[in-house]
Protein backbone atom coordinates (compact mmCIF):
# COMPACT_ATOMS: atom_id res chain seq x y z
CA UNK A 1 0.00 0.00 0.00
CA UNK A 2 1.43 3.21 -1.30
CA UNK A 3 0.56 5.99 1.32
CA UNK A 4 2.18 9.03 -0.10
CA UNK A 5 0.02 11.56 -1.68
CA UNK A 6 -0.54 12.19 -5.46
CA UNK A 7 0.42 15.58 -6.67
CA UNK A 8 -3.10 16.68 -7.03
CA UNK A 9 -3.55 15.39 -3.31
CA UNK A 10 -0.44 17.40 -2.61
CA UNK A 11 -2.22 20.67 -4.79
CA UNK A 12 -5.49 20.26 -2.68
CA UNK A 13 -3.98 20.24 0.55
CA UNK A 14 -2.34 23.17 -0.30
CA UNK A 15 -5.31 24.70 -1.51
CA UNK A 16 -7.18 23.63 2.00
CA UNK A 17 -4.21 25.34 3.87
CA UNK A 18 -4.38 28.74 1.76
CA UNK A 19 -7.99 29.36 2.40
CA UNK A 20 -7.87 28.30 6.14
CA UNK A 21 -4.79 30.86 6.20
CA UNK A 22 -6.93 33.61 4.55
CA UNK A 23 -10.38 32.88 6.10
CA UNK A 24 -9.71 31.89 9.69
CA UNK A 25 -10.24 35.19 11.95
CA UNK A 26 -7.40 35.78 13.98
CA UNK A 27 -9.64 35.78 16.89
CA UNK A 28 -10.47 31.97 16.34
CA UNK A 29 -7.03 31.45 15.19
CA UNK A 30 -5.74 32.68 18.11
CA UNK A 31 -7.65 30.56 20.86
CA UNK A 32 -6.45 27.25 19.12
CA UNK A 33 -2.83 26.96 20.32
CA UNK A 34 -3.81 28.17 24.03
CA UNK A 35 -5.71 25.62 24.36
CA UNK A 36 -8.85 28.01 24.80
CA UNK A 37 -12.25 26.86 24.49
CA UNK A 38 -14.32 27.77 21.60
CA UNK A 39 -17.89 29.10 21.67
CA UNK A 40 -20.72 28.26 19.97
CA UNK A 41 -20.62 31.66 18.24
CA UNK A 42 -17.30 30.51 17.15
CA UNK A 43 -17.96 27.38 15.14
CA UNK A 44 -20.91 28.94 14.20
CA UNK A 45 -18.87 31.64 12.20
CA UNK A 46 -16.26 29.24 10.73
CA UNK A 47 -19.14 27.13 9.97
CA UNK A 48 -20.87 30.13 8.05
CA UNK A 49 -16.86 30.85 6.06
CA UNK A 50 -16.94 27.63 4.76
CA UNK A 51 -20.75 27.44 3.65
CA UNK A 52 -20.19 30.35 1.55
CA UNK A 53 -16.84 29.10 -0.24
CA UNK A 54 -17.99 25.54 -0.61
CA UNK A 55 -21.18 27.15 -2.19
CA UNK A 56 -19.63 30.05 -4.37
CA UNK A 57 -16.43 27.37 -5.76
CA UNK A 58 -18.83 24.47 -6.23
CA UNK A 59 -19.08 25.69 -10.10
CA UNK A 60 -15.39 26.37 -10.24
CA UNK A 61 -12.26 24.59 -9.83
CA UNK A 62 -10.53 24.55 -6.98
CA UNK A 63 -9.22 20.97 -7.29
CA UNK A 64 -10.85 18.22 -8.57
CA UNK A 65 -11.20 16.63 -4.68
CA UNK A 66 -13.41 19.62 -3.40
CA UNK A 67 -15.82 19.09 -6.45
CA UNK A 68 -16.53 15.51 -5.41
CA UNK A 69 -16.28 16.31 -1.54
CA UNK A 70 -19.53 19.00 -2.55
CA UNK A 71 -20.97 16.64 -4.18
CA UNK A 72 -21.01 13.63 -1.47
CA UNK A 73 -22.42 16.54 1.15
CA UNK A 74 -25.34 17.65 -0.92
Amino acid sequence: MDSRFTEAEGVFRQEVRDFVTEALRADIHDQVPGHQRLNKDDYVRWQRLLHACCSATATTTLGQYTAAVVRRSS
